[in-house]
């Protein structure tokens, strides 16, 4: 969901020959909505969904995506709850239509305020007189809703009425990964180095009982992330025993960096998200420091090497948003040269 102003010069005549007509900026807000193919990361299709004038609430108004129930993308888009086909973004219901299918439910100045919307497998709105009741995409009638507790729903309104629900981008990233049995590695040179000194085997990401991968050094701002192999060998032995660890961390000749960078991980894991025909996995970083950077996705595929698989680096398409649009990059493929 991207929200995005434009700015309107018109002239205004004086409506007289003793009146001086004058130049009138005004400013709108666009609504638009896009979807991407996972595997690809391609814009499938992208649709304006509402526009709003500066003086009509624009630069106030706000826009979430709440959920998808099937078919159906449940949004709140300015002042109203909104259903859209996740097919091609056409509209399916709104206000007015939860309004007319449920009277009791949805009637009220209340419905205009995001505040008393949630989400939870489909719309849950909160009635005039306080009740609660969920709205499904396959018919728009509404039905009861009741929460297992109190924090239960204060956490589902949270998640759908709160930009991001609380995260920050580096909460849905990993920067280590096994794969096919060998690490890969994504830092830069201090990460890197602080990832090798693990005397005791706890920052690698193994899956061994006690490692914590976040353990390794993080450089919040400004970090150029690339990718490192390593040797696994043992710990010195403690009262428990021995654990993995790393030895001679080393960066994959030829590839790539990444501003402020992590690999995308599976919803509700710590596991990287992997991609399909091609095999491969989602880079997400910047484009560039400044107000110009914008978050990027960029898909690369792995290839096969005689001591193991490593990431054969190229972009895919890294999508950027910007002042007028999406724009899409291309790179050719880099093919670590690695024994």
């Amino acid at each position: 969901m991207l929200k995005q102003d434009e700015q309107r010069r018109r002239y205004e005549s004086g409506g007289s020959r003793f009146r001086v007509g004058k130049w009138v900026t005004e400013t709108f807000y666009h609504f638009d909505l896009q979807v991407h193919d996972p595997r690809t990361t391609n814009r499938v299709w992208k649709r304006r969904l509402a526009t709003v004038k500066d003086d009509a609430g624009g630069h106030t108004a706000q826009a979430r995506i709440f959920g998808q129930d099937g078919d159906v993308v449940w949004l709140f888009l300015a002042d109203q709850p909104v259903a859209v086909s996740s097919k091609d973004g056409s509209q399916l219901a709104n206000r007015s239509t939860l309004e007319e299918r449920n009277p009791d439910a949805a009637r009220g100045d209340s419905r205009k305020d995001l505040d008393f919307y949630a989400y939870d497998g489909g719309l849950v709105l909160i009635a005039a007189d306080a009740r609660r009741w969920r709205i499904r995409g396959s018919d728009f009638r509404a039905e009861s809703y009741s929460a297992p507790n109190d924090d239960y729903f204060r956490n589902v309104q949270f998640m759908a009425t709160r930009w991001n629900g609380g995260y920050h981008t580096k909460d849905f990233l990993v920067r280590q990964m096994m794969l096919n049995g060998r690490w890969i590695g994504f830092f830069n040179e201090k990460e890197a180095a602080d990832a090798g000194d693990d005397g005791f085997g706890d920052k690698i990401a193994t899956g061994e009982p006690g490692s914590n991968p976040d353990r390794v050094y993080y450089e919040s701002t400004q970090a150029r992330r690339t990718f490192w192999t390593a040797r696994i060998g043992k710990t010195k032995e403690f009262t428990e025993g021995t654990h993995d660890r790393l030895f001679d961390v080393t960066r994959v000749p030829g590839a790539p960096e990444y501003l402020e960078a992590g690999l995308l991980i599976q919803q509700g894991t710590k596991q990287p998200l992997r991609l399909q025909d091609p095999n491969g996995f989602l880079v997400l970083h910047r484009t560039r420091l400044g107000e110009e950077g914008r978050l990027a996705l960029t898909g690369s595929t792995t290839t096969s090497r005689p001591n193991g698989p490593l990431p054969c680096l190229f972009t895919i398409c890294a999508i950027a948003t910007k002042a007028q649009g999406t724009c899409s990059y291309t790179a050719s493929c880099s093919r670590p040269s690695v024994a």
